[in-house]
């Protein structure tokens, strides 16, 4: 039977890795701020910029990228519409759902902050890989027990998701595909 316990060493790499995580965020956001955006702003452009699906993103599909209720997706992609930072389009398709898109004002925005985050992530890579891996070999888990705990996100997973910093489950999207708006 294998020991499923952390040792010391294993929590101070893990809180190593918790504190190189929350500084590139204070450091992202501050860079946001920067450049006239609120944090949740910058997330949302990089969500419609950086979205891989075969057509530009729904609020839904943002939502999900942001672990955001659709609710709270709406009001974020409200403020930024009113900024001038993106643009909704119905989809050509299915005229329920609104599509979105960065706006040119939008667009410039996260352009001017790119080469910045590329030089933090650059820097953020080297570390925290280190240390992940340092937490993977302290921890002495198998590495199917490793990869079990955090599985890879599919659509599959879609219904459900975590409440944002409490561990808590939300449950069920609800009425995701009715509308997309």
């Amino acid at each position: 039977m294998t020991d499923d316990r952390f040792g010391d060493d294993s929590y101070r790499e893990l809180l190593a890795l918790q504190d190189e995580l929350r500084r590139f965020l204070s450091w992202r956001d501050a860079r946001a701020a920067t450049a006239g955006l609120s944090s949740g702003q910058h997330q949302l452009l990089l969500a419609i910029r950086g979205h891989r699906g075969p057509s530009e993103p729904t609020i839904g599909d943002v939502a999900e990228h942001l672990s955001l209720r659709h609710h709270s997706a709406v009001e974020l992609v409200q403020r930024a519409e009113a900024a001038g930072l993106l643009l909704r389009r119905l989809d050509e398709t299915d005229r329920r759902r609104v599509r979105l898109a960065l706006s040119e004002t939008g667009r410039r925005v996260l352009e001017a902050l790119e080469p910045l985050h590329a030089e933090e992530l650059r820097r953020l890579s080297s570390g925290v890989g280190t240390l992940a891996d340092g937490i993977a070999h302290a921890s002495r888990l198998p590495r199917e027990r490793r990869t079990a705990a955090h599985p890879p996100r599919h659509a599959s997973s879609r219904g459900t998701r975590g409440t944002r910093g409490t561990g808590a489950t939300r449950g069920t999207r609800g009425t995701r595909g009715t509308g997309g708006t």
